[in-house]
């Protein structure tokens, strides 16, 4: 089964599933940034 890419649905980019903390098993990150926030797009 081939693998759906994760999309952010607010800034379109794309973002990948990594291990959480202790509150939670798992995040969504954005790839480029490893961070959960959207980055602004540069103009």
């Amino acid at each position: 089964m081939p693998k759906i890419p994760l999309i952010c649905p607010r800034c379109g980019r794309p973002q990948q599933v990594v291990p959480g903390g202790s509150d939670r098993p798992v995040k969504v990150v954005h790839r480029e940034t490893g961070r959960e926030e959207c980055e602004p797009r540069p103009h």
